[in-house]
């Protein structure tokens, strides 16, 4: 298979397109140190929209030859980017990275959890977490933040049959079930009625369906 030497393909990785700035900023939130395993997530979607997450990776290698120079002008837009995507004091520790391989290990290395932490910090969070002065609406956004962490961690191995077996299926719906009972629980006593009539369905209703009966 010939290789694709046309930068100007924009499925080519080293395509740049006329709007690709140093100065852009891809995420909402730059990353502060409290926030990386979303702010990864965020970059990482970016990343890819843009076809060049494997600068981040560093399985997008620097050729030889005339590409040479197009993969430096990639590999430098990345950097600028990861580094704008980040608070001032962080990005000014990773000015002097010559790569953006070599800035995405360093953040992992600083920042992120084992998953075991991370793990442990999520159950703790889940099993304490409540509506107290919260809406509903921000309370459940609060939650679902947290079974989201915990699903990126957490994932339930495919069926060897290769088909949406009774089993699969009687596995997710007990984390469901664990989800809307964990929900239901930190609810505030003025909930009270309709928990417990949400309780009494047989089966018990999606986490959805009982947040559009409660707001």
């Amino acid at each position: 298979m010939a290789v694709n030497m046309n930068i100007n393909d924009p499925s080519h990785e080293l395509f740049l397109n006329p709007s690709d700035n140093p100065n852009n900023i891809l995420v909402s939130e730059l990353m502060n140190g409290e926030n990386y395993g979303h702010w990864k997530k965020a970059m990482e979607v970016a990343l890819i929209a843009k076809n060049k997450l494997g600068f981040a990776l560093g399985t997008c290698t620097k050729p030889d030859g005339p590409l040479a120079g197009q993969w430096d002008r990639c590999n430098k837009m990345v950097l600028s980017w990861i580094i704008n995507a980040v608070i001032k004091d962080i990005g000014q520790s990773l000015l002097f990275s010559s790569t953006a391989n070599a800035v995405w290990i360093q953040l992992e290395q600083r920042f992120g959890e084992a998953d075991g932490t991370r793990i442990f910090k999520i159950q703790r969070d889940l099993y304490t977490i409540s509506q107290n002065n919260l809406s509903v609406a921000d309370y459940f956004t609060q939650i679902k933040k947290l079974w989201d962490d915990y699903d990126s961690l957490i994932s339930i191995p495919p069926c060897s049959c290769g088909l949406e077996c009774a089993s699969l299926k009687a596995a997710r719906k007990m984390i469901q079930d664990q989800q809307l009972m964990q929900f239901l629980v930190g609810l505030n006593e003025d909930y009270k009625v309709i928990r417990g009539s949400i309780l009494m369905i047989k089966p018990l209703p999606t986490i959805d369906q009982v947040y559009e009966l409660i707001q």
